[in-house]
């Protein structure tokens, strides 16, 4: 097997969870630069990835902090691990925020009415309530409102599996305006 098709292999093995519901794969963590220059990370559901050219979609309420992050510095770290496979998955690349566009109608038209309830909470994200079960929903215009769609550019992917007897396969592929490069790499 060459690197690139590693590489292929694994990208296929996200691909697949992001369609399968119950993939291990397509729950990730979406990793950011706080306006302090802190990092931060939280998990995201990963709705979408595109090969050509590469892109990654997530969806987020327009008030989380991960979306005042991406506002302030688009730079962006994706990581997936599937414990089943023993694989993992991290990108680097460049997000940019689609809210109340052609982007975010399409996606939000394509959501079940429970997805849609995920981002209208009247309670922005990380403020204070009394009781998590008194948490009420805006209107559906007002959720949609706050409905962002978190597009990412991918520059490159990190592939690491573990295999059994402790052996590690490694490689890294950049993403180019003509496909991919590829090579191993130590672990």
């Amino acid at each position: 097997m060459t690197s690139r098709e590693f590489i292929e292999a694994g990208l296929e093995a996200l691909d697949a969870s992001v369609r399968d519901k119950q993939g291990d794969l397509r729950n990730i963590q979406l990793a950011t630069v706080s306006p302090a220059g802190h990092p931060a990370v939280r998990t995201l559901v990963l709705r979408r990835l595109e090969r050509s050219p590469p892109v990654a979609e997530m969806h987020s309420d327009a008030r989380a902090d991960k979306v005042r992050d991406i506002a302030n510095d688009g730079r962006v770290m994706i990581l997936a691990w599937s414990a089943e496979e023993h694989l993992q998955l991290r990108f680097e690349g460049t997000a940019v925020l689609h809210r109340d566009d052609d982007v975010a109608r399409s996606c939000w038209d394509a959501l079940s009415a429970n997805a849609r309830n995920t981002y209208g909470l009247r309670a922005a994200s990380g403020t204070p309530i009394e009781d998590p079960e008194g948490l009420e929903h805006l209107p559906e215009q007002e959720q949609y409102e706050q409905f962002t769609v978190i597009l990412v550019s991918l520059a490159s992917v990190d592939i690491l599996r573990l295999e059994p007897e402790g052996r590690q396969t490694r490689a890294i592929g950049r993403f180019t305006a003509d496909g991919m490069t590829a090579s191993w790499v130590a672990q």
